[in-house]
C-alpha cells in the first residue's frame, strides 16, 4: 500500500482513482495557465494592429494565430504527460488535503513563477496602454459633428483597458499570494485563505468583471443587481403579482 493510499484511508477517500485525480488536476492548472498565455497574445494582437497594420496579416492572421495557439496548447499537453508520467512512476500525486485545504505535491519554484506572472503582466499590461492610449488620442483627435460619438468610443477603450487590466491582475495576484503570502505563517487557515479561498474568490471576481463590463451581458446586470427603487415601482404598479415557472403574470384583485 503506497503513502497515498494510506492516507486516504485515514482523512477519506477520492471518488476516483489517485493517478486519475492527480492528472485532472494537473490538466486544469495547465489550462489556467494556457488561458493567462492567450490572454497576453489577445493584447500583443491588439498592439500590432493599432501600431503596425501593414504586418499584422504576416504576425496575427488567421493562420499565425491558429499556429501560436497550437503550439501554446502543445507546450501544455506535453507537460501534462511528463508531470503525469513522472508521478505515476514515483507514486508523487496531487492531491487535496483536508489538513491544509490545499493542493499538495506541486512541486513549483514559488519565487520563479511569481517572476514569471509578473513580467508576463508587465508585457499584457504595457501593450494595453499603449493601444488604448493611441485608440483614445485618435478618437480625441477627431472633431466636426461626430464628437459625442468620438467621445462614447473614447469611454468604450477605456472601459475596455479597465477590464482587461483587472483580470490579469487578478491571475497575478492569485500566484503571489499562492507562493508567497502562503509561506509566511504556518497555520492551517493562513494557507486555505492565501492558496484556496483567494484562488476561489479570482474565478468569481473574473466572472463578475466580465458582466460588469461586457454591454452584451446588459441583461445579467439587470437580473443580478436590479435596485430597490425599481422593485418598489414595480411593486406600486401592480396590485398582485403572481410568478409562475418562466413567466410573471399581474392580476388585479378586484377582477
Amino acid at each position: 500500500m503506497n503513502k497515498y493510499n494510506r492516507y486516504i484511508q485515514s482523512s477519506g477517500y477520492s471518488l476516483c482513482p489517485a493517478w486519475l485525480e492527480s492528472t485532472l488536476i494537473c490538466i486544469s492548472l495547465n489550462l489556467y495557465l494556457f488561458n493567462e498565455f492567450q490572454s497576453i497574445y489577445i493584447s500583443i494582437n491588439r498592439f500590432v494592429a493599432i501600431y503596425f497594420p501593414t504586418h499584422y496579416n504576416k504576425l496575427c492572421g488567421i493562420w499565425a494565430t491558429v499556429i501560436i495557439h497550437l503550439a501554446l496548447f502543445g507546450n501544455r499537453l506535453q507537460n501534462v504527460v511528463f508531470e503525469t508520467y513522472e508521478r505515476i512512476k514515483h507514486e508523487n500525486y496531487i492531491s487535496f488535503s483536508p489538513d491544509y485545504l490545499m493542493f499538495t505535491a506541486i512541486e513549483v519554484g514559488g519565487t520563479g513563477m511569481v517572476v514569471l506572472f509578473s513580467l508576463m503582466f508587465i508585457v499584457a499590461l504595457s501593450a494595453n496602454i499603449a493601444t488604448f492610449a493611441k485608440i483614445s488620442i485618435f478618437y480625441l483627435k477627431s472633431g466636426g459633428n461626430q464628437d459625442a460619438d468620438n467621445q462614447r468610443r473614447v469611454r468604450m477603450n477605456i472601459k475596455l483597458f479597465f477590464q482587461t487590466a483587472l483580470q490579469d491582475f487578478l491571475f497575478l495576484l492569485d500566484n503571489f499570494f499562492t507562493f508567497k503570502l502562503g509561506g509566511l505563517i504556518n497555520h492551517r487557515f493562513w494557507i486555505f485563505i492565501c492558496a484556496t479561498f483567494v484562488w476561489q474568490s479570482v474565478h468569481v471576481l473574473d466572472g463578475l468583471i466580465m458582466i460588469m463590463f461586457n454591454d452584451r451581458l446588459s441583461f445579467l446586470k439587470k437580473s443580478l443587481f436590479t435596485s430597490s427603487e425599481a422593485i418598489s415601482k414595480a411593486d406600486s404598479n401592480s396590485t398582485f403579482v403572481k410568478t409562475w415557472p418562466n413567466r410573471t403574470t399581474n392580476r388585479d384583485l378586484s377582477s
